[in-house]
């Protein structure tokens, strides 16, 4: 079975007189190319590529046809209905297979929200779940300026029915209850949104209630017990001072969301790995987003859960997929047997780099800056502070918008292409953004070494390993002392001897230069074994 999805999103365009938007044009046809986003206003720029590439992944994985497509308004010509109705009859959405499309169309100047479904997709795109992806996943967001998270969010909603309609062998009963987990009145008809929410009330201290745990265990039992009374106050003892921070974003989620966790998690099975002062809730290493492991760490509080390196590191993939993203974080260690990833591994160092015993004091800091920054919106330091400091504590969407006001603010500052870089992938995977974000901030900051590894490190992984070597080099003639370069040139000298052709006179320099780093990675076995174990189960695989 083929689905086909057509996404279509409206935002907010300043149309040069040169090229005027023509809405009648765009409505009347749907463009003929194989494009699958359709910006024509710029709202996307910041998600465009790693939007394209689950676009990319979901047709190919689910034969779904996803396009996405950016106008400014509607010109006060149609209602979003109207416009909906036409989008979807005249671009002949779902052509290819009996009709089996849904539109989505968002409105910026008005901020209006419809998604409009096929007939062949009814039984599972219920009204319920539409209404839900419009009034709650989707219009706030996007109101708030924050389209991407929001965008996110469907896409993965999206898939997850996609993947009902594509596998078959559902009920209708199954479709309720695959409903009910958006919201409590049932499935079918349009809904009171209100009456799934409370408003919440932050207690400001730390509500000891549900309190750092005295082992691991003891905490993972308090987080179920949150879940079960649908606790929304994000001051709980049981995750660290940065992670209540995070929550403040997350507390308006309808109560079937806690009642799913814990549906999913009371009584499922699990072992406690435990290292020093860190430990992972580990289910095992079997497919399933619900599978995915949970990280702990021990403070001075007692053992609480670290958001900070489960939002960057525990990655989810198209479900079912799950991994961890391999890099020298402290949880690592505990998880070498699990599903891997390897694009997130970003080269923070010093002051960048966040561990658990900086935790208070960075929540401190953020907390400061946050007053400054409200008091006063002109305060560049506040401004650039803030962005930085959200960037490296995994709230990087949050860093995007005030490090792109600071550079707009103070284009010959480096840090914010720095932090923006840093920002793009650690959010999006968005390497050729980042790469652009380097390549102004080396023009600033020629001699930090750091700017040359993350350089290197993305061009390693679009590919480029001759442009990948190039800034490996780079940054090793700046810091000799660089266990990252001589990791990733290892691997870059192998493909490129790899690809060579055996004529190539540069083919022996290459294996040469690969045992060099090889053999020079090996020397920090103490001080960066994780890297060490995996160069050499690659090694071991590649034979």
């Amino acid at each position: 079975m083929r689905i086909f999805i057509v996404v279509v999103l409206a935002g907010l365009l300043a149309c040069s007189g040169e090229h005027p938007f023509d809405l009648e044009k765009i409505i009347k046809q749907r463009p003929d190319d194989d494009r699958r986003i359709f910006d024509y206003v710029g709202l996307m720029q910041d998600v465009t590529e790693s939007t394209d590439l689950y676009l990319s992944t979901i047709r190919d994985r689910y034969h779904i046809e996803i396009l996405i497509a950016a106008v400014p308004s509607l010109q006060e010509k149609y209602s979003v209905n109207q416009a909906a109705a036409k989008l979807f009859s005249n671009w002949d959405i779902g052509r290819d297979n009996q009709g089996r499309g849904i539109l989505l169309l968002l409105v910026d100047d008005t901020k209006e929200v419809k998604l409009e479904v096929g007939l062949e997709l009814e039984d599972v795109f219920t009204d319920m779940f539409t209404g839900y992806i419009e009034d709650l996943q989707l219009q706030p967001r996007f109101a708030a300026g924050e389209l991407e998270i929001g965008l996110i969010a469907v896409m993965e909603e999206l898939e997850a029915r996609s993947q009902v309609k594509y596998r078959g062998g559902y009920t209708p009963a199954d479709i309720d209850r695959l409903d009910t987990e958006y919201l409590s009145q049932g499935a079918g008809a349009r809904r009171d949104l209100d009456e799934d929410f409370q408003q919440v009330q932050f207690s400001g201290a730390v509500n000891n209630d549900y309190p750092a745990g005295q082992t691991p265990d003891e905490a993972w039992k308090t987080m179920i017990r949150r879940w079960q009374e649908k606790v929304r106050d994000p001051y709980v003892g049981v995750i660290t001072p940065l992670a209540r921070l995070t929550y403040r974003d997350f507390t308006n989620m309808p109560d079937s969301r806690f009642e799913k966790e814990f549906r999913t998690y009371a009584n499922k099975s699990y072992e406690i790995r435990r290292e020093g002062d860190y430990a992972v809730v580990w289910f095992g290493r079997k497919k399933g987003w619900d599978n995915s492991p949970f990280l702990l760490c021990r403070t001075s509080e007692g053992w609480q859960f670290d958001l900070v390196h489960q939002r960057r590191f525990i990655r989810m993939g198209p479900a079912p997929e799950w991994g961890v993203e391999f890099s020298e974080h402290p949880h690592m260690g505990l998880l070498m047997d699990a599903f891997q990833y390897k694009g997130q591994d970003i080269p923070l160092e010093g002051d960048d780099l966040y561990t658990i015993g900086r935790d208070v004091e960075l929540a401190n800091r953020i907390l400061k800056k946050e007053a400054s920054y409200q008091a006063n919106p002109e305060d560049f330091d506040a401004l650039i502070t803030l962005g930085r400091l959200y960037t490296i504590v995994s709230m990087s969407r949050k860093g995007i918008a005030l490090l792109k006001k600071a550079r707009a603010e103070n284009p010959d500052d480096p840090r914010p292409y720095k932090y923006l870089a840093i920002a793009h992938v650690n959010a999006h995977y968005q390497y050729d953004t980042a790469l652009n974000m380097l390549e102004e901030y080396l023009k600033r900051a020629p001699g930090d070494a750091f700017g040359y590894n993350f350089m290197g490190y993305i061009c390693y992984r679009k590919k480029e390993y001759k442009e990948a070597a190039d800034a490996f080099e780079r940054a090793l003639a700046l810091k000799p002392d660089n266990c990252y370069a001589h990791f990733y040139l290892a691997y870059t000298y192998a493909w490129l001897y790899s690809e060579s052709l055996k004529l190539d006179p540069r083919r022996d320099t290459y294996k040469n230069r690969f045992y060099h780093h090889r053999d020079r990675t090996r020397t920090y076995q103490d001080s960066h074994p994780l890297r060490v174990m995996n160069l050499n189960q690659w090694l071991d695989a590649k034979k």
